[in-house]
């Protein structure tokens, strides 16, 4: 099975929504049609994403908390193996490199695009949500 990070930035956009390739990927997880790796710190770039005054307009307290609790139970929480300094243009995204290095994803989704840029990374492949939810459906088909 597909082993995926899906970036802070992704799960913040798609959870809350219906609809667009942020959701689509999220329904993808839920349908066990890849196994979701995350860490503390992508957890925690969540609950502070939500907690700005956008989001927390639109996203109940509780919905909040419901989403938070289901990403700690049925995504499975890594813990760094290895450290990644340097390899991403905005220090902040090291951690989610390695985050995806550490839990041996095979993808990293993310709609950053310096990010995106970097291609690969070790045995990651970097794509967007719609490029991975193009990742899934080969995988369907056999391709």
């Amino acid at each position: 099975m597909i082993r995926a990070v899906l970036d802070s930035n992704v799960l913040v956009a798609g959870i809350p929504n219906s609809a667009g390739a942020p959701a689509d990927a999220i329904s993808a997880w839920q349908a066990a049609k890849f196994t979701l790796v995350t860490s503390e710190y992508i957890l925690g770039e969540v609950a502070e994403a939500w907690q700005n005054r956008y989001w927390s307009s639109r996203f109940r307290a509780e919905d909040i908390n419901a989403a938070l609790m289901l990403l700690r139970t049925d995504a499975e929480v890594t813990s760094f193996t290895v450290t990644v300094s340097g390899a991403a243009a905005h220090h902040h995204d090291d951690p989610v490199i390695a985050t995806a290095i550490s839990g041996a994803a095979s993808y990293l989704v993310t709609r950053d695009h310096a990010l995106l840029a970097l291609g690969n990374i070790e045995e990651v492949t970097i794509v967007s949500p719609r490029d991975f939810l193009d990742v899934l459906d080969r995988q369907k088909l056999g391709g």
